[in-house]
């Protein structure tokens, strides 16, 4: 059986235990990390990041990156949630030009005990003409008495975010280790009762 292909389809050889098998989700969804320390991976960043919420000092933005797909908009809702923050997320679905991204911010800038504003895909920002653009961004006035701010972007588009990496705090996110992968895969095998040959599981333990 392909293990790292199996997540997107409906469980076989189930063992049938309602605590952990939630009707009608994947194992993929059943075993979405659902707090910030089991986010896979990426321990010094948690660490930086779960300092930054931590912190009284809201004068600073938090600048996440990372390559596609390796968990940065899960890993900034998890730290809003363990933090108890409603998240203000503008991603490239919402029309972002100047007007409209800074009437939004003039709106919410005052939600500072439990709001926080997420500009998600801001790579997306780059290639509109009539959006907002990083150096306007980058002028929002913050300060202690304003709404903090997390940007994301893919890490491809860094080079371009120079404006905003200047009043950021810049984490780089990434994908976690083969051995972590695997072992994470040996472990969801095995809560799931996945009926694994012992040829399959030796080449799993192997690679680990």
């Amino acid at each position: 059986m392909d293990l790292l292909n199996y997540f997107g389809n409906s469980p076989r050889n189930v063992v049938d235990d309602s605590h952990i098998h939630k009707k009608g989700l994947t194992i993929a969804e059943r075993h979405a990390p659902t707090k910030f320390s089991e986010f896979l991976g990426n321990y010094k960043q948690i660490q930086e990041i779960d300092h930054w919420f931590a912190s009284h000092t809201n004068a600073i933005g938090l600048l996440v990156t990372g390559p596609i797909g390796c968990g940065k908009t899960t890993l900034v809702s998890l730290a809003c949630k363990k933090y108890g923050k409603n998240a203000y997320v503008l991603d490239s679905s919402h029309k972002r030009t100047r007007k409209e991204m800074n009437d939004f911010f003039q709106k919410v800038k005052h939600f500072t005990n439990n709001g926080i504003i997420v500009i998600d895909d801001m790579e997306t920002l780059v290639s509109k003409n009539d959006s907002a653009s990083m150096s306007e961004l980058s002028k929002w006035p913050l300060s202690e008495n304003t709404i903090r701010v997390i940007y994301v972007t893919n890490s491809v588009y860094l080079n371009k975010m120079s404006s905003i990496s200047t009043v950021c705090k810049t984490i780089h996110v990434e994908y976690p280790t083969s051995t972590a992968l695997f072992s994470h895969c040996l472990s969801i095998a095995e809560t799931e009762g996945i009926d694994l040959s012992d040829t399959q599981l030796v080449r799993l333990k192997e690679m680990i």
